[in-house]
């Protein structure tokens, strides 16, 4: 049945009326007419008049196309309508208004159901990058090849010199737009039935507006007209230069870095008090930035709608970056993913990263730190958090994105050959970082000592742990070396580390005063735990002092260096205070006298070597 809700049968009829005139009347009352009959046949329950679409798999025409043949015959089942009194008699009403429905809901059906009702796909008449109208099918013709043949057309007769006439002609049941007489375009009922116009009368509008457009590619295409041009756009162009940069002096007079104070404001980085200020600042440079952007972005759009080159540019570059985003260029399995399917998936996978680790975060400094756990085992457990919320995710997101798990075999079959050739260095790092979570014997926050580099554990990631060293410089480590080598860990189970300082004196020195001094300088410091107690040892006799040596115990491995060195000052300085000497290495020679009269008078046949010797060293002048 005819439903008017369809559409707003009153606008249609007064838009065709004030169209056409005396005939916009005699259509209206023909339809109106055809209206009433087809109403008193469906009450009396005529069959065959309120029918579906007929089937066109018959015609060869495609499923959801209503007659896109150019002529305007109507069903056997339907009267002819009525001829126009100033036609010669060839236009007529476009089928039943029964039939005229059906194809209103072949169109318009949000949820069809039947696979006939398709909306028809149309394709947009372009010149000059401004579309006219758009479309449809014909026979064999797709809409974008038959929209391309008409813009085309379109794009040569602007180039003529002369303004072409643009007219329709209406011949054996064939509505065409002509150009100078030739013919432009057929209108067909699937190109008017989308305006809920009949083929004459969207001809007539569509020449309308080709005429207007082309009368303005004309004249954009005047050499005058191309001049004024330029010149506006190069005063636009250096008026815009002029205003951006003085905004840009406003924008870091109210503040120079608005990005820099709105991280602040999101991390609390600023006063209470101080807040509305900064939010104003803040909001009033950001939106300066937006407008000088905006007003760029505006000035440029303005000036691409003067030339027509540009015209063509500015709407088929849109196009083609969608088109490219759009088309299937990645295959897996029977499923064609495009640009934008895999940016969706990036995202979700980027979504899934950036979740797990804010989830971490939480965890490990709203939860595990009031757990009174080492900070080594809340670095283990965030981290075996962080990569199962990512694997889980992840195969959520696979689920979600309609793909099929089972599809992806051949990929993780590659990836095994991958991990056994190429990233077998890769697999064993990231499995000794497993060890490294579980096993613990390095955590965060330990001081080790790995080869050359002494320093304090950072991070232990999947593949690698940062060690901080003392001179505050990042050495990244491969996981598997802290299994494959020797590692010493100053903090590992008890943190507690011994330091030794050794000091000589001279022989004439009061060993008990030294014992003193040296449990004074242990004493004393800060650092040094008095449980164990500091220790003096009484180390052995050396060649030119006596060796002592003081043991003290800190909490603090990372800080032996500086620990050592202040004890180095205070052992110096009370040594001197209480006159104990620091010797260092002499040797004194004593010369015999008569030595050289012994060796002269020949009694020993043998020379002595080692008298020999001492007197070369006395002659020489030689003293240690």
């Amino acid at each position: 049945m005819f439903s008017f809700n369809r559409f707003n049968h009153r606008g249609w009829f007064a838009h065709s009326s004030r169209r056409h005139g005396a005939n916009g009347q005699q259509f209206t009352l023909i339809t109106l007419g055809l209206a009433l009959l087809i109403g008193c046949i469906v009450g009396l329950g005529a069959p065959g008049v309120a029918q579906d679409i007929p089937n066109n798999g018959d015609s060869g025409a495609p499923s959801g196309i209503v007659n896109q043949q150019p002529t305007d015959e109507l069903p056997d089942n339907t009267e002819e309508a009525p001829r126009n009194a100033e036609d010669t008699g060839t236009t007529k009403v476009p089928g039943t208004l029964n039939e005229l429905d059906n194809q209103l809901d072949n169109e318009f059906d949000p949820a069809p159901t039947d696979s006939r009702k398709i909306k028809p796909k149309l394709a947009p008449v372009v010149l000059d990058g401004n579309p006219l109208f758009e479309v449809a099918r014909f026979e064999d013709l797709a809409a974008e090849d038959r929209a391309a043949e008409f813009s085309a057309f379109l794009e040569a007769a602007a180039e003529q010199q002369d303004l072409p006439e643009v007219g329709v002609e209406v011949e054996q049941g064939s509505i065409t737009i002509t150009l100078n007489g030739i013919t432009f375009i057929t209108v067909t009922r699937a190109d008017a039935i989308q305006d809920l116009r009949n083929p004459e009368t969207q001809a007539r509008v569509w020449a309308n507006i080709v005429r207007e457009a082309l009368e303005e590619a004309h004249e954009k295409r005047n050499p005058e007209f191309l001049s004024r041009s330029i010149i506006i756009s190069i005063g636009l162009l250096v008026l815009t230069s002029i205003v951006f940069w003085r905004l840009g002096q406003l924008q870091s007079r109210v503040s120079p870095d608005p990005l820099s104070q709105l991280k602040g404001l999101i991390r609390s980085q600023v006063s209470r008090n101080d807040i509305p200020t900064h939010l104003r600042q803040v909001s009033l440079a950001l939106g300066l930035l937006v407008f000088r952007f905006g007003l760029w972005a505006g000035v440029i759009f303005y000036i691409t709608q003067l030339f027509p080159a540009t015209q063509r540019v500015g709407y088929a570059l849109p196009r083609v970056v969608i088109r490219s985003f759009v088309a299937p260029i990645f295959p897996l399995g029977d499923q064609q993913y495009s640009l934008v399917n895999l940016l969706i998936l990036g995202t979700g996978f980027l979504g899934v990263i950036v979740g797990s680790s804010i989830v971490t975060n939480v965890l490990r400094t709203r939860i595990l730190q009031f757990a009174r756990i080492s900070s080594g085992s809340q670095q283990a457990i965030a981290t075996l958090t962080r990569y199962s919320l990512i694997a889980l995710g992840t195969v959520v997101i696979l689920q979600l994105w309609g793909l099929d798990l089972s599809s992806l075999t051949l990929l993780a079959s590659a990836l095994g050959v991958g991990i056994g050739f190429g990233l077998q260095n890769i697999a064993r790092d990231f499995g000794s970082g497993l060890v490294l979570l579980f096993e613990r014997p390095v955590q965060v926050g330990d001081f080790i000592e790995v080869g050359d580099f002494r320093g304090t554990v950072d991070r232990i990631g999947a593949r690698s742990t940062n060690i901080k060293t003392l001179d505050q410089v990042s050495v990244i480590v491969p996981n598997s070396y802290f299994l494959e080598n020797q590692v010493v860990n100053w903090s590992h189970d008890n943190p507690l580390s011994r330091i030794a300082i050794s000091v000589g004196v001279a022989y004439h020195s009061d060993p008990e005063l030294v014992r003193q001094l040296l449990l004074q300088a242990g004493t004393e410091h800060e650092s040094v735990r008095a449980i164990p107690a500091p220790q003096v040892l009484f180390k052995g006799f050396g060649d030119s002092a006596l060796q002592f040596q003081l043991l003290v115990w800190i909490l603090n491995p990372h800080r032996q260096p500086v620990i050592k060195s202040d004890l180095h000052f205070s052992v110096l300085a009370l040594l001197r205070k209480n006159n104990i000497e620091i010797p260092f290495p002499q040797r004194e020679l004593h010369i015999r006298p008569g030595l050289d009269d012994n060796n002269g008078s020949g009694q020993n046949s043998a020379p002595n070597s080692s008298s020999g010797d001492a007197d070369r060293e006395a002659n020489l002048g030689i003293r240690n």
